[in-house]
């Protein structure tokens, strides 16, 4: 849950994401990058909305495994995330900051990582 991972000191990285999406996977290798080289300060978790008969959990795996997404994936069946997060379409990438605020949110990667607080 995100705040639990910010009372350990780190923003949460939320990559809003789809198997279909081809921007999704253009972004792929620079996210995981980042979240390589923030790993101390940000957690990074990709996130797939829409419910079970719309979105194949298999798919999903071996998705996140063909891209190299390194980081974990979550299921948003119920829409609960993309709807507080104001998603409307992905790929989207919304980072939470230590103090609970919306610090980045946007159709692309940052363009500087350590300068999201």
């Amino acid at each position: 849950d995100v705040d639990r991972l910010r009372g350990e000191g780190r923003a949460v990285a939320l990559v809003f994401w789809q198997t279909w999406c081809a921007s999704c996977e253009g972004e792929a290798g620079e996210l995981a990058r980042a979240a390589g080289a923030n790993a101390d300060r940000i957690a990074f978790f990709g996130v797939v909305p829409g419910p079970d008969g719309s979105v194949d959990d298999a798919e999903v795996r071996a998705t996140a495994v063909e891209w190299g997404l390194p980081y974990p994936q979550v299921r948003d069946r119920d829409l609960g995330l993309t709807e507080r997060f104001g998603v409307r379409g992905t790929p989207t990438i919304v980072v939470i900051g230590r103090g609970g605020e919306v610090v980045y949110r946007d159709h692309r990667p940052p363009a500087d990582w350590s300068a999201v607080p």
